[in-house]
C-alpha cells in the first residue's frame, strides 16, 4: 500500500514538473521573440541620436485655390480636370477614344506664365496627351517614327497629342506643319512639327521655364498647358 502511495506521488511530481518545464521553455522562447522583433534602437550607435526612419505616408498633393489669375480668362465651370504645377512629365492615355481634329492653337503671356490652348472638335473629348521637356534637336516619338525638333531654343516644351489630326474628316486641313515666332516671356517660337499617324507633336522653344500645368476644358473641347 505504501508502494502504490509512493508510485501516485511520484507520478503527480513527474507531470508537475512536466508543465513546469513546458511552461519554462514558452516563456524563454516568449522572451527570445520578444528580443528579435523589438526596438530597433539597439542598431543605432551608442551615445548617437537613432537613425531617421522612413516615412511610409502617402501624402496627397496640395492644390491651392485657382484664382482669377490662374483662370485668366477660363470659365472655372468649364474645367474638367485640373493637373496642378509640376516638374515632370504628364500623360493620359486615351488610345481607344476617337480621333479628334486640332481645329487651332493659340498662346498668350499672363502674370507669371505663358499658356498654350489646343482646341479640338469631331470628338466627345480631349484626346490623351503627353506633355514634357527636352533639348532642342532631341528625337520626339511621333507617328511611325522619331521627330527632331530643332529650334532657336537650348530648351522645348513639347505637347504630343494622339488620337488626333491636324485634318478633319472631310480632309480639309486645320493648320501646316511649321513652327513661327510666338515672342511671349517664355515662349519665343513654336507650332506643329508632325502629324502623322493619328499622332500630333506642337514644340515650343523657351527663352525659361520648369513647370507646366494642365487643365482640360470641355463645351469646347480644349487642352491648357501654362509653363512658367
Amino acid at each position: 500500500m505504501y508502494h502504490r502511495a509512493a508510485q501516485r506521488n511520484f507520478s503527480l511530481t513527474a507531470r508537475t514538473m512536466t508543465n513546469t518545464t513546458r511552461l519554462l521553455t514558452f516563456a524563454l522562447t516568449a522572451l527570445a521573440l520578444s528580443a528579435c522583433a523589438g526596438d530597433d534602437s539597439a542598431d543605432d550607435t551608442p551615445g548617437q541620436a537613432p537613425a531617421a526612419r522612413g516615412d511610409t505616408i502617402v501624402r496627397p498633393i496640395k492644390r491651392q485655390p485657382l484664382g482669377a489669375a490662374d483662370l485668366a480668362g477660363i470659365s472655372r465651370d468649364a474645367i474638367s480636370l485640373e493637373l496642378p504645377w509640376t516638374a515632370n512629365r504628364v500623360a493620359r492615355d486615351r488610345g481607344s477614344a476617337p480621333r479628334a481634329a486640332i481645329a487651332s492653337v493659340s498662346s498668350d503671356s499672363h502674370d507669371g506664365f505663358d499658356r498654350v490652348i489646343l482646341s479640338f472638335e469631331g470628338s466627345v473629348a480631349v484626346p490623351g496627351y503627353d506633355v514634357s521637356f527636352a533639348d532642342s534637336g532631341a528625337e520626339l516619338p511621333c507617328g511611325d517614327g522619331p521627330q527632331s525638333a530643332t529650334l532657336a531654343s537650348e530648351r522645348l516644351l513639347v505637347i504630343r497629342t494622339g488620337p488626333s489630326r491636324a485634318e478633319r474628316e472631310d480632309g480639309s486641313r486645320t493648320m501646316r506643319t511649321r513652327t513661327e515666332r510666338m515672342g511671349h516671356a517664355r515662349l519665343a517660337e513654336g507650332g506643329l512639327v508632325c502629324d502623322s499617324n493619328d499622332v500630333t507633336l506642337w514644340v515650343a522653344g523657351l527663352t525659361e521655364g520648369s513647370e507646366v500645368r494642365v487643365f482640360e476644358l470641355r463645351d469646347p473641347l480644349r487642352l491648357v498647358v501654362d509653363v512658367r
